[in-house]
């Protein structure tokens, strides 16, 4: 602005040549048009513009059409305005005849005649025709988008995960991304039939309505196996790729990051969860007084063979049975072996104890 300022002001060119050439070449030509307009401004530069047009007027017999003007002003007036004008147009062409193209880009080029032409430009310089092509510039790099339940982590602000309906009609949202790439090869085609927004034209739309039609083949239970979740991402991915590359983009891989249950749904598999705990506790306490019942039941017919046993022993000998009785009437009694002609003396107090 300064210098759009300064040399419309100090370097008397014309507002229509000001305007041509914003017309023409943008806010670029007025930049080049005011530091041309400042370096005609110094007296070298001036000294030498004169004596060029004092030679060129010898030369013509013509009148001049100015000779009733001061034709000094005049003079400088045109031969500034000319040589500026001249000069930004030439430095203009320069500039926009050839183009960069950086790594990991093609560019796509843009005929005002031809339209888009069907060959793209490799990474390097080339040149083109100025002000009558165009460059666009296309990533062929990895690319991802991401569709996440979580703030910032996806393509778009705030919970964008697939929700979808399992087989037996479980909600569930998914987090899921997809890394691409564009065929350079192909460039110029999507650029003229699906612009530089194929990410939201193409991937975006396909991957959700895959993911939407794969999750309906599989119940809220199978979702829940890492085998199952595994066979779902294989699915996806053969039909994302098959769905794309009609497209000319590259798949390179479609991941399953996250599925997400309703919180009715999970809290229904905690309530199943515990009561199977519940009934597997039961079991095993029935089981545990299956056992303890087992045990009784062989102690007690232990015990009954063997009192079986010695009650077969006893009455094979009778003599047995009056010594344990005698034995049990009184455990304090002492025996001992007394000759026949000795009379015992027995305590019969202590014995009906």
């Amino acid at each position: 602005m300064f210098f759009f300022i300064y040399s419309f002001r100090m370097q008397k060119i014309p507002f229509w040549i000001w305007l041509l050439i914003f017309l023409t070449f943008g806010f670029k030509g007025i930049l080049l048009l005011s530091v041309i307009g400042m370096v005609l401004q110094n007296p070298e530069v001036q000294g030498h513009l004169s004596k060029i047009f004092k030679k060129n007027k010898r030369r013509s017999a013509t009148p001049s059409i100015f000779s009733s003007f001061n034709y000094n002003f005049m003079n400088w007036n045109i031969k500034t305005t000319l040589g500026v004008f001249l000069s930004a147009a030439v430095l203009l062409v320069l500039l926009d005849g050839f183009t960069i193209i950086p790594v990991g880009q093609v560019g796509i080029i843009f005929d005002k005649g031809r339209g888009v032409l069907d060959e793209p430009l490799d990474t390097g310089i080339h040149l083109k025709i100025p002000f009558w092509q165009k460059i666009t510039m296309m990533n062929t790099q990895l690319q991802t988008y991401t569709m996440s339940g979580s703030n910032g982590e996806g393509e778009v602000y705030g919970n964008d995960s697939i929700e979808a309906l399992t087989k037996d009609g479980q909600k569930v949202r998914i987090d899921m991304t997809v890394q691409f790439s564009l065929s350079s090869r192909y460039a110029p085609r999507v650029y003229e039939e699906i612009g530089i927004d194929y990410k939201d034209k193409v991937v975006r739309p396909a991957s959700r309505s895959i993911v939407r039609k794969v999750i309906t083949a599989y119940t809220s239970k199978e979702l829940f196996q890492e085998e199952t979740r595994s066979a779902a991402e294989a699915t996806m991915r053969a039909e994302m790729k098959a769905n794309i590359e009609v497209k000319h983009l590259v798949l390179n891989d479609v991941l399953l990051r996250n599925i997400q249950f309703s919180d009715i749904y999970l809290q229904a598999i905690e309530e199943k969860q515990i009561a199977e705990q519940k009934i597997q506790k039961a079991e095993f306490e029935k089981q545990q007084a299956l056992i303890v019942k087992e045990r009784n039941i062989i102690e007690a017919e232990a015990e009954a063979e063997s009192i079986k046993l010695k009650g077969e022993a006893l009455r094979q000998n009778p003599a047995v049975i009056q010594f344990n009785m005698v034995e049990k009437l009184s455990p304090n009694i002492k025996w001992g072996i007394l000759p026949d002609s000795v009379m015992p003396l027995l305590d019969l107090k202590n014995m009906q104890q």
